[in-house]
């Protein structure tokens, strides 16, 4: 059997959905063909292609990003893209968008393909008052399905989208069993010392993530643990802050901009000591992003607690699965850490792991929703 999917955006590397995505259907003996435009080379954060090396997958370049920044131009040009590889779409099972997009990419595939599955798998929810906005609007109307990462946001984008088709939640996680060997990867390349334990933010680093509350936790840090952050930081006023910050704690902060492989991020989980995961709520995208959150389900996976604050999701979050802590504000960082350290949460962090694994989740997702016994 065959998958179509099409990608418009440059972090196919770390893009956990996709890749997961890609790595159930070659696992399960289908043929993976993947439209993309793609960033030249690796992008000054760290992003670039994504590497699988597979007989059955085969990645397609549209184009680059620089060249296709224009929705019209990518809705438009799809139908060129389509006549010219319409052979290679025949016969296919399920066709898969992630994000606008790559929606818009593939939209001549929507209107002219047989196929029957035509997924539209969200990563985010747009800003609804823009134009764009109103062009996903109505390309997504000519798909069947629309994947999200948890039902609160997916009856969010129902109603913005007014989308009445089928809806389905697949969480934003990963495959395979709990990881529990601890390494000192951290330890190691930025010389912390051995004694100390590691509050980690990680990810997209900026005032939306909490880096201004993660920063204001340096006064209030415990003397056996320190901070650190891994990740990429798109504002230059943000990177400023977090430098001056570690000049005046260079003790307590320490700084690690050189992203690893996907394939390699569990060794940055197993050796931190809690994650801290946050979100300013300035629109529904953010204010709804807890379960969205990847490094929220790497960090069950491998058995580290949580740091998050009060947005939706919280409270019942810290209710079925105390492996997770409200941060209420800097002044409270001594006792969550303290409580970490004297408790243990691994078995409510694997079982919500379990819960969520990828690929369970994915096939019940696809027996449940998709029709792949037609012809």
């Amino acid at each position: 059997m065959k998958v179509i999917i099409f990608t418009a955006y440059p972090w196919l590397n770390i893009s956990t959905p996709l890749i997961e995505t890609i790595h159930y259907f070659l696992r399960h003996g289908w043929d993976v063909v993947h439209f993309g435009i793609i960033h030249s080379g690796v992008d000054k954060h760290g992003h670039k292609n994504i590497e699988i090396e597979n007989e059955n997958y085969r990645f397609i370049p549209l184009g680059t990003i620089q060249k296709n920044r224009s929705n019209i131009k990518k809705t438009i040009s799809s139908f060129f893209f389509y006549f010219k590889y319409w052979k290679l779409s025949q016969n296919a099972k399920v066709m898969i968008s992630f994000d606008p997009g790559s929606l818009f990419l593939g939209f001549a595939w929507l209107l002219l393909s047989k196929c029957k599955n035509k997924i539209y798998h969200s990563l985010e929810i747009s800003n609804h008052t823009t134009r764009t906005f109103l062009l996903e609007k109505f390309v997504s109307s000519f798909t069947n399905i629309l994947v999200t990462q948890d039902k609160t946001r997916g009856r969010i984008l129902r109603v913005l989208l007014n989308y009445r088709k089928q809806i389905a939640a697949v969480p934003n996680s990963t495959s395979g069993n709990p990881l529990k060997t601890r390494l000192k990867f951290f330890h190691e390349t930025l010389k912390i010392p051995q004694d100390k334990k590691i509050l980690l933010m990680t990810g997209t680093i900026d005032k939306f993530t909490g880096s201004d509350s993660f920063l204001s936790l340096l006064p209030y840090l415990p003397n056996d643990w320190v901070l650190v952050i891994h990740g990429w930081v798109p504002s230059e006023k943000t990177k400023a802050k977090i430098l001056s910050s570690r000049d005046q704690y260079s003790e307590r902060l320490y700084i690690s901009s050189a992203l690893v492989e996907n394939k390699d991020k569990f060794d940055i989980f197993l050796s931190i000591d809690a994650c801290f995961v946050y979100f300013r709520p300035d629109d529904l995208n953010l204010k709804y992003a807890l379960f969205s959150a990847g490094k929220l389900f790497d960090a069950a996976r491998t058995g580290v607690p949580v740091l998050i604050n009060q947005i939706p999701g919280a409270k019942s979050l810290i209710f079925n699965y105390p492996w997770a802590h409200l941060l209420k504000g800097p002044e409270s960082i001594s006792e969550v850490l303290r409580k970490i350290s004297q408790e243990s949460s691994q078995p409510n962090s694997f079982e919500f792991y379990q819960n969520n694994e990828f690929s369970m989740n994915y096939e019940r997702f696809l027996n449940q929703y998709c029709d792949l016994n037609s012809k």
